[in-house]
């Protein structure tokens, strides 16, 4: 029986997930979940996942959603002793798991910062906070140094989890990798050893400039609706002060 993944392919953490099922040789039935249109809010999505985020996987009566736990449950539960991803020996284990925290936290985090005024048409990303972007490529260049893979030697689930935001860093603000000596050769390393990494990131790019479009005219909606009263007084009549902060008393 398949896997039920609710997923968008322009979102790359859903790649990530993609990426290692079919390293595990896991079937998945994709049902797409278009955010712009807000089908995440759904009654019966929300009923599943009440974060109503994507990437959701269900597998029978077990609903796991957040990219890197969907990883991490995917390596445990179908892994192989040839195709583990996720080592069993603690100390090996903590190394995957710091990346999977700094991919979250530290370059996906640095990158959408910086991305996001750009792909919503609100202007340019700040040069500030395009440094984040470099100091966090420096920092996977030195845990590269001497390492075939991001955890050590052997591929990890965090490499399935890295290298789609890399990729964004490629393909979409055309960040110079080569600079990265490391970075650059774990990279092409990466578009060797996963199957439809090609395939899914030329997917993701050409329906990434409708979904562009789209997001952008749901911003411009939003920001008319916030110069919007949000009620209408009688002529004459006062306008009653805003309420305080809440935390400023």
């Amino acid at each position: 029986m398949p896997l039920d993944l609710y997923c968008h392919i322009v979102a790359p953490f859903c790649r990530s997930v993609i990426l290692l099922a079919d390293a595990l040789e896991v079937e998945l039935n994709f049902i797409e979940v278009n955010v712009l249109k807000k089908e995440q809010f759904k009654p019966e999505f929300i009923a599943m996942n009440p974060q109503h985020c994507i990437p959701t996987l269900v597998d029978g009566d077990v609903v796991v959603w957040e990219s890197n736990a969907i990883l991490i449950y995917l390596a445990e539960k179908y892994g192989k002793v040839s195709k583990r991803f996720y080592p069993t020996d603690i100390a090996e284990r903590a190394k995957v798991n710091r990346i999977l925290f700094f991919q979250l936290g530290t370059l996906h985090r640095a990158l959408s910062t910086y991305y996001y005024p750009i792909l919503a048409g609100l202007g340019e990303g700040k040069p500030e906070d395009f440094r984040k972007i470099q100091d966090a490529v420096g920092v996977m260049d030195k845990l590269l140094d001497g390492n075939k893979w991001l955890a050590g030697e052997d591929l990890s689930i965090a490499d399935f989890s890295v290298v789609i935001s890399v990729a964004s860093l490629e393909g979409v603000i055309k960040f110079d990798l080569t600079v990265y000596k490391n970075v650059y050769r774990w990279y092409q390393q990466c578009k060797k050893e996963f199957r439809k990494f090609e395939e899914l990131t030329q997917e993701a790019n050409d329906k990434s400039q409708e979904m562009i479009a789209a997001l952008r005219q749901y911003k411009l909606e939003e920001i008319n609706s916030a110069k919007e009263p949000c009620c209408s007084a009688p002529p004459g009549a006062k306008t009653p002060p805003k309420p305080p902060c809440p935390d400023s008393s």
